[in-house]
């Protein structure tokens, strides 16, 4: 868990930098970037605040919401300081170029903001552990979207009129940038012009794209959430039905011998009854291993079914939690039992 969080902290200052990188180099210079780029700290603070008014936790789903916001959250930004400069080359003062501004792009961003917002919200609500997984990852999302939508009509207007060079005036980074999207518009103008003469050709072929999606659906493999790595592995044990306990247990020791060789197994561990149990092993930290938990279980298996007078089934950890009901029924001090108990509520 603490690998997983790292590495998504590490995503995130790695998307925050090239988002920037590519900000910097589409507006052209350092102060008309700095616009869309204050937006990401802001919808970053605002939905962490936001996480804690509602009860969230930073957990994996969470901090992978602000990631994927740090992409949506400029664009606003960035539209408004484009036209913001556009009036201020049209002759117009820094607070009237960034009034027209504002009021021209009101309801744009107004509407793009509620779409996106409304898009993800509803995941939220889903029953079942589909909305106990996504809730908090889909109302975060939701909540910088409007954050940066907030900062698009109020803040952003009024740095783009300021940070703006006078009258609009486009530096030679700028230029360059803005003549290569030119010759871009004008590639994309003759294309779309040739296009529509082959109006009953693309509409056909758009058809046949669009029923596709129904086979394609159907005959897709499905699943909640793919299996990962997640250090460790279940063993299912069967036994006999006339079995003793101290009869399982001692073939348990032949488990212990036959995967004793195997490299990157740190622990195990096993809770048995006379004619079944469960148990695991414990892999060493993933960075200390040149194996995952999948690459490594047809050999485990391999070895376990060497194994007679028991069954014994490694399977990987589930992908995401499951309610499980477990009843222990040991012949043993109550001291014991709530031992044992404790020891399962901590794992």
């Amino acid at each position: 868990m603490r690998n997983a969080l790292t590495e998504i902290f590490t995503t995130l200052f790695e998307t925050v930098a090239l988002v920037g990188i590519v900000v910097l180099a589409m507006m052209g210079a350092v102060r008309t970037a700095l616009v869309p780029l204050v937006t990401i700290p802001i919808s970053i603070l605002g939905s962490i605040a936001a996480m804690a008014v509602m009860g969230f936790t930073l957990n994996l789903l969470t901090i992978l919401a602000v990631v994927l916001s740090v992409g949506l959250v400029v664009d606003d930004a960035i539209v408004v300081v484009e036209n913001v400069a556009r009036h201020m080359r049209e002759g117009h003062s820094r607070m009237r170029a960034a009034l027209e501004s504002s009021r021209e792009l009101l309801s744009p961003i107004i509407a793009m903001t509620i779409t996106l917002a409304a898009v993800y919200a509803p995941i939220g609500f889903v029953s079942g552990l589909t909305g106990a997984l996504f809730k908090e990852f889909a109302f975060t999302l939701a909540i910088a979207v409007i954050i940066s939508g907030i900062v698009a009509i109020t803040l952003s207007p009024i740095m783009s009129a300021y940070v703006c060079a006078d009258q609009g005036k486009e530096g030679r980074i700028t230029r360059r940038v803005n003549e290569l999207f030119d010759r871009l518009r004008a590639f994309y103008g003759r294309l779309v012009k040739k296009q529509l003469s082959w109006q009953p050709q693309i509409l056909v072929i758009g058809l046949v794209i669009a029923l596709l999606m129904v086979p394609m659906y159907l005959f897709s493999s499905k699943e909640l959430a793919p299996v990962e790595d997640q250090g460790g592995m279940i063993m299912v044990v069967q036994s006999p039905p006339e079995a003793s306990l101290s009869y399982t247990t001692g073939y348990m020791e032949e488990v212990y011998r036959q995967v004793d060789d195997v490299p990157g197994i740190s622990a195990i561990w096993e809770l048995m009854s006379p004619n079944s149990g469960f148990g695991g092993f414990e892999f060493v930290d993933y960075a200390e291993r040149d194996f995952s938990a999948q690459e490594i279980q047809p050999e485990i298996y391999g070895k376990l079914w060497q194994v007679g007078g028991i069954q014994v089934l490694p399977i990987l950890w589930a992908p995401c939690p499951r309610p499980v009901s477990l009843m222990l029924s040991l012949s043993s001090s109550p001291v014991t039992v709530t031992r044992i108990w404790s020891a399962l509520r901590s794992s």
